[in-house]
C-alpha cells in the first residue's frame, strides 16, 4: 500500500536507528518490515480495532514514531498536529505509582495546547 502523504518526512536525531520518518498509514503500522525498521511493535489487536473502526466511519488514520520521554513528545506532537482535541488512554495508576512514576496523562492534560479527554478503563484506580 502506497502512504498518500510520502511527501512529510521528519527527520529523527536520537532513537535507533537514524532514519527519515514519514507519516505511516495504519495498513503498514503492522507490517514486520516496519517494526523492524522502527524497533518498534504494534499490538495486532489495537490494529484491527482501529482498522474495522476506521473502514466503517471512512477514515484515514496514519502513524508517526517519536522517540523520547513521552510526556514531552505527545504535547510535542500535539503542538506540531494542531489539533483540535486529544483523546487518550490511562494506565490508572495509583496514588504513589503516579509520584514515584510520573503520569503521562497528567503532564498532557496541564501542558498540551488543545483540550485532552482521558478515558478510563473501568478497573482504574486513578489517572
Amino acid at each position: 500500500m502506497s502512504c498518500p502523504m510520502k511527501g512529510m518526512n521528519l527527520a529523527i536525531s536520537s532513537g535507533p536507528p537514524r532514519v527519515h520518518v514519514s507519516l505511516i498509514p495504519l495498513a503498514e503500522l503492522g507490517d514486520q518490515e516496519v517494526s523492524q525498521t522502527y524497533g518498534v511493535k504494534f499490538d495486532p489487536e489495537v490494529l484491527g480495532i482501529l482498522g474495522t473502526t476506521c473502514r466503517q466511519k471512512e477514515i484515514t488514520v496514519v502513524g508517526k514514531i517519536y522517540w523520547g520521554d513521552a510526556r514531552d513528545k505527545l504535547c510535542e506532537a500535539v503542538a506540531g498536529l494542531k489539533l483540535d482535541c486529544l483523546i487518550m488512554g490511562s494506565r490508572g495508576l495509583g496514588t504513589i505509582q503516579r509520584v514515584l512514576l510520573g503520569s503521562v496523562t497528567g503532564h498532557v492534560i496541564v501542558n498540551a495546547n488543545c483540550p485532552v479527554t482521558v478515558v478510563k478503563d473501568e478497573n482504574s484506580r486513578g489517572f
